[in-house]
């Protein structure tokens, strides 16, 4: 209904002008109708699968069981997709692994792969996405920093083409705290350097 509204409201639009409330409005409806893609695009099933097998795992279990099961659950059950999450208890290619960098991340993919089914597999943590992907080949994205070490020994290559997203890395601090750090400020200085 809400992005029925807002293609009409769009195709409608010649020779219209906004009043002010207006123009109040327009960004919220943009910013709302952006929310329904996404929500549509995560609640949905790719083509040809029947539901979701969630997997909660801890970081330390990947290699070797959490990677064995994700494999054995593909070769068992293959009209089933599989999300992989940390915890205790274009076209894409069908080898594509959505890896969840996070809700920035998850707009920018959602705006550039509009319209496109999601991915059979999706993975919150780029090393086990890394992983997955030396193993059985496919394609991801992953950080530059995770990534340009493995496309030096050309064991990953960028793909051509392919949109590019740019994410801000945040730290956070205790103003009184790190006043005290001497060597605070040249850590900080070392991370803009790259």
């Amino acid at each position: 209904m809400l992005a029925g509204f807002a293609e009409a409201r769009l195709a409608a639009g010649e020779g219209a002008e906004l009043t002010l409330a207006g123009f109040k409005f327009k960004r919220y409806a943009e910013v709302m109708v952006q929310l329904w893609r996404q929500a549509r695009y995560e609640v949905s099933l790719p083509k040809g699968f029947e539901g979701v097998c969630n997997v909660g795992l801890e970081f330390d279990l990947w290699p070797g069981l959490g990677q064995r099961f994700l494999e054995h659950v593909r070769q068992a059950a293959p009209g089933m997709a599989i999300a992989v999450w940390p915890g205790a208890g274009p076209d894409l290619d069908p080898s594509y692994i959505f890896v969840d960098h996070g809700e920035a991340f998850r707009r920018l993919h959602a705006e550039a792969f509009a319209g496109e089914a999601p991915p059979a597999v999706t993975i919150a943590s780029s090393d086990w996405a890394t992983c997955l992907l030396l193993g059985r080949g496919g394609s991801d994205y992953l950080p530059l920093r995770v990534a340009e070490g493995l496309i030096a020994e050309a064991r990953l290559h960028v793909a051509a083409g392919a949109p590019v997203f740019v994410r801000r890395v945040y730290v956070v601090e205790n103003a009184q705290t790190v006043k005290a750090w001497g060597w605070y400020a040249a850590c900080l200085a070392a991370l803009d350097r790259g």
